[in-house]
Parts: C-alpha cells; structure tokens; sequence
C-alpha cells in the first residue's frame, strides 16, 4: 500500500515537472521527460509485485493527459515497457549509477517511440518520422542524464540499508 501512494506521488511529481519545470530545462527545443523515469524507477528500485506492470499503465495515462494525446496509448505504452523492464530488473539493480542511468536512454527512447507509433496509429498528425525518432532520442539521452542523480540516492540508500548492523534479539 505504501509503495502505491509512493507512485502516485511520484507521478503527480512527475507530471508537475514535465509540465512546469521541463519548459525551463528545454536546450534546442529539446526537454527531459519525467513520467517515463517514475515508470522505470518504481520497476527497477520498488520491490516486485503482480500488480506492477498494471500501476505504470496508471503512470501512462497520466502521461496521455499530460502530452495531450489519444488517451490510452501511452498507457498501453508503459504498461509494456514496465513488462519488459520487470524482466531486466535484477540485473539492472545490480548496475552502478552511471550505468542504471545509461540504460535509462533506450528505455525512454522505446515508451516515446511507441508512444508515437501508437498517435500515428489512431490517426494524430505528428511530425515526419525522422525528426519524431531523432527528438525521442534526444528526448532519451537528455532524460537519461537528468537520472543520473536519482539513481545516485537509490544506490546510497540501498548501501546503507547493507551497512546497517543487524538488530540483536536479547
């Protein structure tokens, strides 16, 4: 139950700062995206459960109402990256920092990307297709430097679990 609020507050966070912070980071009309990291957060430094792939279908839909496209896509959109994320996920917690936040550019690239598929699908007009994947990859990289702190306080917080002594049962 904690965990849940937990995502609901992150992704009322995150929808804040795409909306009001991510304008003030924009470099070349590119900005960083949030939503998508609170998906692969939740996925990778939460504890598993079954419920997890249908919890980021939620943090999806928050992002449909957030870019104002078809809603539902990028629930559908989520809902399968966290699916596939869940799948990595051992051996994503075992990375360092540095390199969860590297692996956060090609998941992000891939929710935009499919995000997109699924607007041209249902008939939104978006921009010619090269430009649409060279800002998702844009859009990926400059979010995946964006983690690098995030994923810096879930390692500390993670080592520091491991350091602590064990409680002694007297």
């Amino acid at each position: 139950m904690i965990e849940l609020v937990a995502i609901l507050l992150a992704t009322y966070l995150a929808a804040v700062a795409d909306a009001a912070i991510a304008p003030a980071l924009t470099i070349f009309h590119i900005a960083p995206t949030f939503l998508p990291l609170v998906a692969i957060f939740a996925t990778v430094a939460a504890a598993p459960s079954p419920w997890r792939v249908v919890q980021l279908a939620a943090v999806g839909l928050a992002f449909d109402f957030n870019v104002g496209g078809h809603a539902g896509v990028g629930m559908a959109s989520f809902a399968l990256v966290a699916f596939v994320v869940e799948q990595a996920r051992t051996v994503l917690r075992h990375l360092e920092p540095l390199e969860q936040s590297l692996a956060c550019a090609p998941v992000v690239i891939a929710t935009l990307l499919l995000v997109a598929i699924g607007n041209v699908a249902f008939g939104e007009a978006v921009p010619a297709a090269g430009p649409a994947v060279a800002g998702a990859i844009a859009t990926g990289v400059y979010t995946a430097a964006i983690s690098l702190p995030f994923w810096m306080i879930v390692g500390w917080r993670r080592k520091s679990r491991r350091l602590r002594p064990a409680a002694s049962h007297r």
